[in-house]
C-alpha cells in the first residue's frame, strides 16, 4: 500500500512538473509539417481544378496561403521560395480566370520577399504575361528585360 501511495506522488508531481523544453521543438516540428501539408494541399488542388469554379477556388487558397505567415521554425529563406512559389501559381491561376490585375497584384507581393531563388525569376517572366494581358506592351519589355537580368545573375 505504502509503496502504491509512493508510486501515485510520484505520477502527480511528475505530471504537475514544468513542461522541459524538448516539447517546444516537437511542437515546432509539427506547425512546419501542417503548413506543408497546406502547400501540398493547395498545388495538389490546383493540379485538379479543371472548371472555372474550381480554379477559382484554387486561386483563394493558394492566394491565402501565400499570405499567411509560415511557422518560425521554417526557415527564412524556405519560406520565402516557398511563398514566391504561391504567389506565382496563384498568379498565374489569376490570369487564366481573366484576372490579369489581380495576377501582377500577386506578382508585387512576392517579389518584395527577401531573396533570390529560380521562383522569383518566375515571377518576373509571368509579369511578362501579365503585363501584356494588361495591353501594356512597354511594362511587358521591361519585365523582360528585369527577368533576364535576374536569371543572367
Amino acid at each position: 500500500m505504502k509503496a502504491r501511495l509512493l508510486s501515485l506522488l510520484f505520477v502527480c508531481a511528475c505530471a504537475q512538473a514544468p513542461r522541459n523544453e524538448a516539447s517546444a521543438p516537437a511542437r515546432a516540428d509539427t506547425s512546419a509539417r501542417m503548413w506543408v501539408s497546406e502547400v501540398r494541399a493547395a498545388h495538389a488542388a490546383a493540379d485538379g481544378a479543371t472548371t472555372p469554379a474550381a480554379r477559382k477556388q484554387a486561386f483563394d487558397a493558394l492566394r491565402a496561403l501565400a499570405a499567411k505567415t509560415p511557422p518560425p521554425s521554417v526557415a527564412a529563406s524556405d519560406a520565402a521560395s516557398t511563398r514566391r512559389d504561391l504567389f506565382g501559381r496563384a498568379a498565374r491561376l489569376a490570369l487564366t480566370l481573366g484576372q490579369p490585375s489581380d495576377a501582377e497584384q500577386l506578382i508585387q507581393q512576392g517579389l518584395l520577399l527577401e531573396g533570390r531563388d529560380p521562383y522569383r525569376a518566375q515571377l518576373l517572366l509571368l509579369s511578362v504575361e501579365t503585363q501584356r494581358a494588361l495591353g501594356n506592351e512597354a511594362a511587358a519589355r521591361a519585365a523582360e528585360r528585369t527577368a533576364r537580368d535576374e536569371i543572367a545573375r
